[in-house]
């Protein structure tokens, strides 16, 4: 009898042989008969050899976001040494500019501005591959005996839902 491992790599090897019959579209019973097992076995060995291959492809997909979130990381780094370095305003001469009356150097905004720019844009970069944005789905159980009771119910949720909400500025479309 084959070690553990040995036996755990043939079955692998059989649920991927399972797996590539069921997307040519094989019937379950002819790959049963040509594997020599049950027809179950085939259902099985599908559902295992898909769970596998999901695992896979979840381990793959974390590996890359966790490249994503380490780029995003470095990128985000060089942005705010933008912002915390002060760089003169240099006019289209090339010359650095100075305050007419006081002859101090004039600081450029545009760099800083761009890169505050840009770390919003990574900000939200990471929130999507994260999933940070993405809708939250509730479910909720009324459990009523009479029309009015759900329109009642259905309120107070409602009102629970706005209370939450930060208040909106006078003037505002929503207020």
């Amino acid at each position: 009898m084959p070690a553990p491992s040995a036996q755990q790599a043939l079955v692998a090897e059989r649920r991927g042989r399972v797996l590539r019959m069921r997307i040519a579209a094989i019937p379950v019973p002819t790959i049963a008969r040509e594997l020599g097992i049950a027809e179950q076995t085939v259902y099985t060995d599908t559902s295992r050899a898909l769970e596998s291959r999901v695992r896979e492809l979840d381990a793959a997909v974390n590996e890359y976001r966790a490249l994503e979130l380490e780029k995003l990381e470095t990128m985000e780094r060089v942005a705010w040494g933008v912002v915390h370095h002060a760089r003169p305003h240099v006019s289209v001469s090339g010359r650095v500019a100075r305050h007419p009356e006081t002859g101090e150097v004039l600081l450029d905004d545009g760099p800083p501005l761009a890169a505050i720019d840009r770390l919003l844009r990574i900000q939200e970069r990471r929130a999507r591959l994260m999933g940070l944005d993405a809708a939250a789905k509730t479910t909720v159980t009324v459990e009523a005996t009479s029309p009015q009771d759900v329109d009642a119910e259905i309120c107070r949720l409602f009102s629970e839902l706005v209370a939450g909400r930060p208040e909106l500025p006078p003037g505002h479309p929503e207020a």
